[in-house]
Formats: C-alpha cells, structure tokens, sequence
C-alpha cells in the first residue's frame, strides 16, 4: 500500500500528507499552487481507498 503522501507526489512536490478523522478526508500540502492545481485536474472524480494513514 502507498502512503497518502506517495499517491499525490506524482502531481508536484509535496510537503505533508495524512488523514484524519473517523471519515477518512485527506490532506495534502503542496509546495506550490501551480501543483495543487495539476493534482485537483489529475485526481478530480476519482475514488482511492487504498491509502495508508
């Protein structure tokens, strides 16, 4: 399994990624908005369940 971290590195340099809450959100941080950017065209609509907290 990949980290949340390792999913998202393929968009830009990422700085943090983890998870949190009973639900599972999300959280990555990017080094820029241009990559922020690149990832929400990239990864938008798609569904991943596979992560590592």
């Amino acid at each position: 399994m990949m980290s949340l971290k390792e999913a998202f590195m393929n968009y830009g340099e990422v700085v943090d990624g983890k998870v949190e809450g009973l639900e599972g959100f999300g959280f990555v941080i990017f080094i820029s908005s241009e990559e922020a950017s690149a990832i929400i065209s990239g990864m938008d609509g798609k569904c991943h369940t596979l992560w590592d907290a």
